[in-house]
């Protein structure tokens, strides 16, 4: 079988769709059997393979089909068409804390759980340290489940999962709800399983978290096959298919030297994407911001190795001159990380007094490393100098634009210095 240890071939499953409630008894006691029902498929002639030891990716938009393939190959439901088999011990979170007894301790569930997949509780007592070791959430363990919250369900069920030494391990979109913390131990752990050759199929909407972990990758939509191959390949493709990004073949622009130009420009930014907060004296405010291509078209999917405007506008809400106003950008990872900042004070560059009332908009143009494909978020900050030359924060918007970067360069890790290897001898 070449190590194969999944293979569905041409599973269909379809369900039928009522329009109202009675519509369904009255399908069932017509004399002549008419039929009152639509028939909607959730798969339609899904074929792939998955060899042990793969890390195997699955995409798609929400209700693509994703979940459903997933419940297929756990068990959970039958296919309405064709044929599929899974060979080895299956653990799946497709539903996070959904096999929990509610009135069970956290302790009284592990060992619940571990029964269900075979084991003894001489063999539980051995695992039990290290499930709760793995969980940490601390005296609540002894507590009934009914009690935790969804970051404590989503600890335990991972804990419990990963510690039962499953062969295939069926993860859909469970990371979204653990704290960072805990999503990078989950991907140490997962490291760990792929170290050991152990087969893991793995959904998410993230596609950094895709090309980082897996091998290769099936993208669906509307329960159809898209692609099925390299999983970097395949995320790539998608990316382009949701945000309507054109393949690009030309060679990568130069690296500007300067990160940080601003420009005063005419037009006003009156618009405001996100906003998780503000701080600040809020004496000098954002009206706007903006992100934009080199050609100033809005943007929110950028290609590493490329320039991108961060449009800002500013009013002085004051009565009097605010002299040498400063702007600046802090970028946060998809985990919320502070990551990357800069600002006119740092750069030593003037942008001159801003009068009592007065509007400025300033272009930041910004050179977009080789960053690894994923969720970044700009917050945009607006300071002066006091009288005693001190810099005064008067606007922050955390998180005011949220964008995704994609490549077609691999980028192993969080950010990839541009290099050269140059051999002396």
């Amino acid at each position: 079988m070449n190590n194969v240890v999944i293979r569905t071939e041409y599973i269909s499953k379809s369900y039928l769709l009522y329009d109202k409630p009675s519509d369904r008894v009255a399908e069932a006691l017509h004399p002549f059997g008419k039929k009152f029902h639509k028939s909607f498929y959730a798969l339609r002639d899904v074929s792939f393979e998955i060899r042990k030891g793969e890390t195997y990716g699955v995409i798609g938009s929400n209700g693509s089909g994703k979940s459903t393939l997933l419940k297929i190959l756990a068990g959970v439901v039958a296919p309405t068409d064709g044929s599929y088999f899974v060979e080895g011990r299956v653990a799946s979170l497709l539903s996070l804390g959904s096999g929990f007894n509610q009135e069970l301790t956290g302790v009284d569930n592990i060992y619940f759980s571990g029964a269900i997949m075979g084991f003894s509780r001489k063999e539980m007592d051995l695992r039990l340290d290290e499930v709760v070791s793995f969980a940490e959430i601390g005296e609540f363990i002894n507590q009934p489940v009914k009690t935790y919250s969804s970051g404590m369900f989503a600890r335990l069920a991972f804990a419990v999962n990963m510690v039962l030494d499953p062969d295939i391990f069926i993860v859909d979109e469970a990371l979204a709800v653990g704290d960072a913390a805990f999503v990078h131990r989950c991907m140490l752990r997962f490291g760990k399983m792929q170290q050991q050759g152990k087969t893991i199929i793995f959904v998410s909407h993230d596609m950094g978290m895709v090309k980082q972990l897996c091998s290769h990758a099936l993208w669906l939509d509307k329960g159809v096959v898209m692609l099925d191959g390299d999983a970097n390949l395949v995320a790539d493709a998608y990316i382009r298919h949701m945000f309507n990004i054109p393949h690009r073949t030309e060679t990568k622009d130069a690296v500007a030297e300067e990160s940080v130009t601003p420009i005063i420009s005419e037009k006003t930014e009156r618009t405001i994407p996100h906003n998780d907060g503000k701080s600040g004296d809020q004496s000098v405010t954002f009206l706007g911001v903006g992100l934009y291509d080199e050609r100033m078209n809005p943007i929110a999917v950028i290609e590493n190795n490329r320039r991108v405007v961060l449009r800002v506008s500013v009013v002085n809400n004051t009565d009097h001159a605010v002299e040498r106003i400063v702007v600046g950008y802090l970028i946060r990872n998809r985990l919320g990380v502070d990551f990357a900042s800069c600002d006119t004070a740092t750069e030593n560059v003037d942008l001159g007094c801003l009068e009592s009332k007065e509007v400025a908009t300033i272009d930041i143009l910004i050179h977009i490393p080789m960053l690894a494909p994923h969720d970044y978020s700009i917050s945009p900050t607006a300071a002066y100098f006091d009288s005693n030359g001190d810099l005064q924060i008067t606007d922050r918007i955390e998180n005011a634009i949220v964008f995704k970067v994609t490549s077609s360069d691999y980028v192993r890790h969080q950010i990839k210095f541009i290099t050269d290897f140059i051999r002396v001898e």
